[in-house]
């Protein structure tokens, strides 16, 4: 009997060695995110990879379907720091699979280039969206991302140094297939400040005030009478910090456009706080950053109907990027309602932000996400996100898994992949419950 229990001991012990930590990754998950779709039959609905991993992808768009002045069609995602994949149709990209990364052509407003290196030390454009309108009667193209300015003529801003004059900018979009090569090419022409600010006129309020707001992330979208709104993050709170001024609390704003939908008109009103509606004192547990302060970035909306009633969704992200605690959240506000006004926050039953791909994150043990989600509809009317992430097992093991990496270089070495995640909505309680699709049926 003792030696049968010490045996059973043994292999206990033996057991709990030998067993997979709890955040070891769900490597069968990963290799299925990783393989395409077959050609051949329906796109699956769970979880792809668009891009590899080898060069980062970060904030993607969601797919845009653009017509060629050639009269030809073609769907694109674009990503922070200026690059591009591009497919044929919508279906190529629900099928998974890596796709090949191309550079986008940026210019400033004296016509010099942008560097397009997110992350290193030259400047670069982030959170790349588009518009597409007509404007009289002739179709117009015009693109929206965060952008630094030059407060010093010939001199290209830095990330380091000059991140305090970044905001959203709008730009001339044109998009041309190289008839030689058959390449399609991409041009973006900056017209200025959306806000109309000015932030090479330095003031005491670096990060905000009538100078500059520093934003980073937005979304364009017409409301049901046709009325143009930009979503926008920006900082709303900033104080000292060793007598320094530092942006403390970033939160997401609505305003309307003109009809160039190139400068916004009106007031500025809230969509969502990083606090709770029903304790303004009492910040979300998401939203907090562990360098200090408060965020929630990146708003991208669509229209849904859930059992007959129709809402707004707007996804957004909440506190640290660089952490396995960067996550998807969403809010809703009934479409009857207007897109001008507070969105109501998802939230669970302690009243904290949800988010979407906490369980899929954890499954795959990823970092830096899965976050800034970006809504669209297939061709089926199925919900999806794209967003980014990392996978922890790409990262050394002697380097920082989650959080801020310890140097420069460390942070520039992280390369995002994008994905694509189904989703599926639902009314709980009379309020609108969002969850990811993590297999397919």
């Amino acid at each position: 009997m003792r030696a049968r229990a010490h045996s059973a001991l043994l292999s206990l012990i033996a057991a709990c060695l030998f067993a997979m930590p709890s955040t070891a990754a769900d490597q069968k998950l990963i290799d299925q995110m990783k393989i395409a779709d077959p050609e051949a039959g329906p796109v699956q609905l769970r979880p792809k990879f668009l891009t590899d991993g080898s060069y980062d992808t970060a904030d993607p768009s969601a797919p845009i379907h653009v017509q060629l002045p050639d009269g030809q069609q073609v769907w694109m995602i674009i990503f922070s720091g200026g690059t591009v994949i591009y497919a044929n149709s919508l279906e190529e990209f629900l099928r998974g699979g890596a796709h090949a990364l191309l550079d986008i052509d940026f210019l400033y407003p004296d016509g010099t280039h942008v560097t397009t290196k997110p992350y290193r030390i030259k400047a670069a454009p982030w959170d790349p969206d588009l518009a597409f309108f007509r404007s009289d009667a002739e179709p117009r193209m015009v693109g929206y991302a965060g952008m630094m300015e030059k407060c010093k003529e010939g001199v290209e801003p830095t990330r380091a140094k000059d991140n305090w004059t970044r905001n959203r900018h709008a730009f001339d979009v044109e998009l041309w297939r190289d008839s030689v090569t058959r390449k399609v090419h991409q041009l973006w022409k900056d017209l200025g400040s959306v806000q109309g600010y000015r932030p090479c006129e330095h003031s005491e309020d670096p990060w905000l005030g009538a100078a500059h707001a520093h934003g980073y992330g937005s979304h364009y979208i017409e409301d049901s009478s046709g009325r143009p709104f930009l979503f926008f993050d920006e900082v709303t709170e900033q104080k000292l910090l060793n007598g320094a001024p530092v942006p403390y609390r970033t939160e997401i704003l609505v305003r309307q456009l003109d009809s160039s939908r190139t400068r916004a008109v009106g007031p500025k009103r809230f969509a969502l706080r990083v606090t709770r509606p029903d304790d303004p004192n009492r910040p979300f547990k998401a939203a907090r950053r562990s360098i200090g302060g408060l965020l929630i970035e990146g708003p991208h909306l669509i229209d849904v109907t859930i059992d007959g009633v129709d809402y707004y969704i707007m996804f957004f992200s909440a506190g640290d990027a660089f952490t396995d605690k960067y996550g998807s959240n969403y809010a809703y506000r009934l479409k009857s309602e207007g897109l001008d006004g507070p969105f109501t926050p998802g939230v669970d039953d302690d009243g904290e932000l949800i988010n979407i791909t906490s369980s899929l994150s954890e499954r795959i043990d990823a970092t830096w996400g899965i976050g800034r989600p970006n809504p669209f509809r297939d061709q089926q009317g199925n919900l999806w996100i794209a967003g980014h992430v990392i996978l922890k097992q790409d990262i050394p093991d002697d380097e920082t898994k989650s959080g801020w990496p310890p140097t420069y270089e460390q942070l520039v070495k992280r390369a995002r992949r994008s994905l694509v995640i189904p989703l599926a909505t639902e009314l709980r309680e009379g309020r609108p419950l969002v969850k990811t699709i993590e297999a397919a049926p």
